[in-house]
């Protein structure tokens, strides 16, 4: 009797913990599914990226990518806000040329444009520095426009 009994009080316990087991384990799942999810996702943005119904042309693809450059950093110097604010007005003035580059990327390589693929990746690099430069100086700017005018009004305070 008293060995039923044991177990009866052990029985609830032992479904505890295999309720337990299970929610662990749909956890676990979900956040493998998840993870999955977002990897294949990001996988494919970047080997397989989508391919515009049109016909690109590759040279005059590199030469809009540099004008939309050229129109972002404009953007950018003209605004006078921040950091976050720079950047994002940059990123939007790259746009629509921006948007293609894959596109202009892969008619570049199935054309076997050895000098366009060569002006293409420098026009990359200069999008990233112009984006660095933008950054850099939203920031110097922003510092610049705080310690300017409370060193001048120190200037206008009587002195001791």
């Amino acid at each position: 009797m008293n060995a039923t009994r044991a177990e009866a009080e052990r029985a609830p316990s032992d479904r505890l913990e295999q309720l337990r087991r299970v929610a662990l384990g749909l956890v676990a799942l979900l956040a493998v599914a998840v993870t999955t999810g977002a990897s294949v996702q990001i996988l494919l943005a970047v080997f397989s990226p989508p391919n515009a119904g049109e016909k690109t042309e590759c040279r005059a693809g590199v030469q809009a990518l540099l004008t939309g450059v050229s129109r972002a950093r404009g953007q950018a110097a003209a605004r006078g806000e921040g950091e976050r604010e720079a950047l994002a007005a940059f990123r939007r003035a790259l746009e629509p040329e921006w948007s293609s580059a894959p596109t202009i990327r892969n008619a570049c390589r199935k054309q076997n444009d050895r000098d366009a693929l060569a002006a293409f990746r420098q026009v990359e690099l200069l999008r990233y520095a112009e984006e660095q430069a933008v950054r850099y100086e939203a920031l110097d700017l922003s510092l610049l426009r705080r310690r300017a005018p409370a060193l001048v009004e120190a200037l206008t305070l009587p002195q001791p």
